[in-house]
């Protein structure tokens, strides 16, 4: 057992071949970016969504440190079995609910989010500035949303220098020549369009991050 910096509280076995799913990186980086999320934001009831959740760990360490209810929206449906595997594996699928969908036309009301966080999803939207109207939609009064990719700053500093040498070799590889790399987004374009005017964009070098906040 490994007790994550930062969060006494919880216990997360560390061992990736202990997870029945598991992520494309080593659980301390969403564990990490989870507690970051909850520290600065102090969000812990309420809905939050995770979207593009994959295998969900990132939305599983939110309800493992809150008393939110967590939705895990991916359009994948394998990842989303992953994700509920892992949920149970971590004690919190009482608080976790899987939902397939895309971000362009997310299945839910107006205002019924208190919190919204997505890593590494934003290279894969289709159309940013109605993902992002949509986001903005469905965000209550008070209600946050932390959307980006790269690294983070409460990421173990070996962690962080593993993540962003995989970061780097992955954006020069085939698979990454279609996607538009984080210091090329041009957020505040898609944030005019958007109409969202409460937002703050946050450099993280090979990475980059937009805070939403819905004002009432």
């Amino acid at each position: 057992m490994h007790v994550l910096p930062g969060i006494p509280e919880v216990k997360i076995l560390m061992k990736a071949n202990g997870i029945p799913h598991p992520p494309i990186h080593s659980p301390v980086v969403y564990f990490s970016l989870a507690r970051q999320i909850v520290d600065d934001y102090g969000i812990r009831q309420g809905i939050c969504l995770d979207i593009g959740s994959g295998v969900g760990l990132l939305g599983i360490g939110i309800a493992m440190m809150t008393q939110l209810s967590v939705f895990l929206v991916d359009i994948d449906r394998h990842a989303l079995e992953g994700a509920l595997a892992n949920a149970k594996y971590f004690m919190v699928r009482h608080n976790i609910t899987c939902l397939r969908a895309d971000v362009h036309n997310l299945p839910l009301i107006d205002g019924s989010a208190n919190l919204i966080a997505s890593r590494g999803s934003v290279l894969f939207w289709k159309d940013p500035v109605r993902a992002f109207m949509c986001i903005n939609r469905i965000l209550a009064p008070n209600a946050v949303a932390f959307i980006g990719g790269g690294l983070h700053r409460c990421l173990p500093r070996e962690e962080r220098k593993k993540l962003k040498k995989a970061i780097r070799g992955w954006f020069e590889s085939p698979d990454a020549k279609s996607l538009l790399p984080p210091h090329s987004w041009p957020v505040s374009c898609w944030m005019a369009n958007a109409k969202i005017k409460a937002f703050r964009i946050i450099d993280d070098n090979p990475g980059k991050w937009i805070e939403i906040r819905k004002m009432e």
